[in-house]
């Protein structure tokens, strides 16, 4: 792939940078790039946490690589939108962040059928994801043995945890019974929570469990969700946590264990590296 110079990565890292609200994106910054790399390069450096506008923009730019495109696709994760028709629009919970990742995949998947995108040397092979998205295994909805679990926080407090606090909140969990409980809470604020949780000397299987069923019920607003849910169920397999509370899914009324009937099928062409 051709490598970017220092100035046009300065002028992505300048206009384009974390934080940055979406309501101050600039669309005449965005096209003054001019080559496919440039729009890789934004891509694989944004943060989905602080919105999709930006990935809007690249995938209906006419110089965007298929790969660089192939890649937002499944970075959208699809399989959790096939329980909607591709001609309607979300409402509800999350409405923003769904319904805009949703139009996304749309847009993405149209383009693609119509031949819109550049063939170029940048690639991407999206085999780790369909992997991920394949069915739960067997031993993820079995029940952990262990001492019994309860909830003690209040989620209006675990909701002013943020940033530094947030971290440090989870650092300082000295009982495994304190991690599950802000473990418990993961749906309300998936920044890095899950990540540092599953780090931490004291998750054991059943907070891994927890963690699992609430990223995968509540994964279609935070991309890194497969590669995290991959990492825990190749752990549980191989028996790396200690089993030290007990936790069942089948009884987690805050999780989604069943998957609805796709209303449509992800194409062939969207399966294959390019």
């Amino acid at each position: 792939m051709t490598a970017l110079t220092q100035e046009q990565k300065k002028l992505i890292d300048d206009n384009f940078y974390e934080g940055l609200d979406e309501n101050e994106l600039d669309k005449t910054k965005f096209e003054l790039l001019t080559s496919p790399y440039e729009l890789q390069y934004l891509a694989e450096n944004h943060n989905w946490d602080g919105g999709v506008k930006i990935l809007h923009w690249i995938a209906e730019s006419s110089i965007c690589s298929e790969a660089t495109a192939l890649e937002l696709f499944w970075l959208s994760q699809p399989k959790e939108y096939q329980k909607y028709n591709l001609t309607e629009n979300i409402d509800g919970d999350y409405v923003g962040d769904e319904n805009e990742i949703f139009q996304l995949i749309k847009t993405v998947l149209n383009n693609f059928k119509n031949g819109f995108y550049k063939k170029t040397d940048i690639h991407f092979d999206p085999t780790v994801h369909i992997e991920a998205e394949q069915q739960v295994p067997e031993f993820m909805k079995q029940a952990t043995n262990g001492e019994e679990t309860y909830i003690y926080l209040e989620k209006s407090e675990v909701d002013n945890w943020f940033g530094e606090t947030l971290e440090n909140k989870i650092k300082r969990c000295d009982t495994p019974i304190e991690l599950y409980n802000v473990a418990s809470f993961v749906k309300y604020q998936l920044d890095n929570r899950a990540e540092l949780i599953l780090k931490h000397p004291l998750c054991d299987k059943g907070i891994a469990l927890m963690l699992f069923w609430r990223l995968k019920t509540f994964r279609n607003i935070w991309f890194e969700t497969s590669s995290l849910a991959t990492e825990i169920v190749t752990k549980i397999r191989n028996n790396e946590y200690p089993e030290i509370l007990a936790y069942n899914p089948k009884l987690d009324r805050e999780i989604k264990m069943s998957e609805p009937k796709p209303k449509w099928k992800i194409p062939e062409m969207m399966k294959k590296p390019v």
